[in-house]
Order: structure tokens, then C-alpha cells, then sequence
């Protein structure tokens, strides 16, 4: 059994995607969360959570 050489290329773009996934889904979850306590709710609101993952 070889190895496949475009498994080195596949796992970055994989884990990108998942993160992209997992990241948007954190997104809507903070929208949501928001505006279930008022679906009037207007403005700017940040999340520092993205700051953590970074580092």
C-alpha cells in the first residue's frame, strides 16, 4: 500500500472548511442569541471568542 500524495494537499483545505463550518455555526448561535432577547435589537455587537481561537 503507497501513500496518496494528494492527502498533504487534502488535510489543510479539510480543516479549513471545518473551521469555516465551525466558526459560522458560533455566528449564528451569538446572532440568535441576541435577538431571542430582543428581536429589536439593532447596532454593532462583537465577539472576542475569535481572538481565542487564534491564538
Amino acid at each position: 500500500m503507497g501513500t496518496d500524495p494528494d492527502r498533504g494537499r487534502l488535510l489543510p483545505r479539510v480543516r479549513s472548511l471545518l473551521l469555516s463550518f465551525v466558526l459560522a455555526e458560533a455566528t449564528s448561535a451569538y446572532q440568535q442569541a441576541i435577538t431571542a432577547t430582543d428581536p429589536c435589537t439593532t447596532g454593532v455587537f462583537t465577539w472576542a471568542g475569535v481572538c481565542y481561537a487564534a491564538q
